[in-house]
């Protein structure tokens, strides 16, 4: 089975709802500010125009501020955690791995003693190569990464 949040030819599963129901983008955002007038929000959203929406549409705004969220949710009829999912790994970790040593590994809750561990594995020649090869790297790029002298 597959999950709810699968999305093919889809950039979200924002995007998908409202395809699903076959609404222009300028329905859905009428939708929205009809919705947001029931619920009480009175004019706060007249700015919300099909721009704002493409770029929610397209993961350019992951999750939209409060209550925008909510409001999608009942307007698909769909949790607005399935809607909005939370990012697969913590925005800190993006990119690069710290450069001051351990301690930041600790505080992101990840032991000193595995990450040396990993660090010892990777010295061995064949685990370097196996884990190269599942990473489809080649061993300089790897090399660099991981700040090999």
């Amino acid at each position: 089975m597959l999950p709810a949040s699968y999305t093919p030819g889809f950039v979200t599963r924002l995007q998908r709802e409202r395809y699903l129901r076959g609404w222009t983008q300028q329905q859905t955002v009428d939708r929205l500010k009809r919705l947001a007038w029931e619920q009480g929000y009175g004019q706060r959203f007249d700015g919300l125009d099909v721009n704002a929406l493409s770029r929610y549409e397209h993961g350019h705004i992951r999750r939209p501020r409060a209550p925008l969220p909510e409001l999608f949710a009942a307007l698909y009829e769909v949790p607005a955690t399935v809607l909005f999912p939370a990012p697969a790994r913590p925005a800190r970790w993006r990119g690069r791995a710290p450069a001051n040593g351990t301690a930041a590994y600790e505080e992101a809750g990840l032991p000193a003693e595995a990450l040396r561990r990993v660090l010892e594995a990777l010295a061995h020649p064949s685990v370097r190569a196996q884990v190269l090869a599942l990473l489809d790297a080649s061993p300089p790029a790897l090399a660099v990464e991981a700040g090999e002298r």
